[in-house]
């Protein structure tokens, strides 16, 4: 839409001077507005006529790679880019991955009070905390009992996991 002093005017409303009428202004004719509006008139019919017409092959022309991205819609506006494939995701998309053959780290057992922030364990991923609770149970009737000690492993990805604290348990760190 183009503002004016009057209003937004769409540029489908805008004149247009007929070819006919260019010719005879170059040439120093004098034109008056009955002549214009008839060669405007006839220009239009000219151009509803070919836009109904079939499309034929031989009047294509075909897109070359460098031409750039852009999409023209019927009604002459332009749509956005095509996406582009890439051979690298993006960082903010990038899903973290163990890479096995990371300089000076292997797969280790060890006990689960060893454990440490950043150790990588098969179904929890990255270590984001690990601590200590006391497992409380009821014996000989008595509630509340200190029964060993756990190990609460807590992943990145929020995925927990409880281990008794001696257990083995393998976890992917450096030697």
């Amino acid at each position: 839409m183009a503002k004016t002093a009057l209003g937004e005017i769409s540029p489908d409303a805008l004149p247009v001077i007929p070819d006919k009428v260019t010719e005879k202004i170059e040439a120093g004719e004098d034109v008056s507005a009955e002549y214009i509006a008839g060669a405007a008139r006839e220009q239009a019919a000219e151009r509803a006529r070919r836009q109904a017409g079939p499309v034929h092959l031989e009047d294509l022309t075909a897109v070359s790679r460098n031409d750039p991205r852009i999409a023209m819609s019927f009604d002459g506006a332009s749509l956005p880019k095509a996406p582009q494939t890439r051979r690298v995701i993006p960082p903010p998309f990038r899903r973290p991955r163990i890479a096995i053959d990371h300089h000076g780290k292997s797969w280790q057992l060890c006990r689960a009070d060893e454990i440490a922030r950043g150790d990588i364990i098969p179904g929890i991923g990255a270590v984001a905390a690990a601590y200590p609770y006391i497992r409380r149970d009821t014996i000989a009737g008595t509630e509340g009992v200190a029964a060993g000690t756990d190990i609460r492993v807590t992943g990145a990805g929020g995925s927990v996991a409880v281990y008794d604290a001696a257990e083995s348990v393998r976890v992917f760190r450096k030697q």
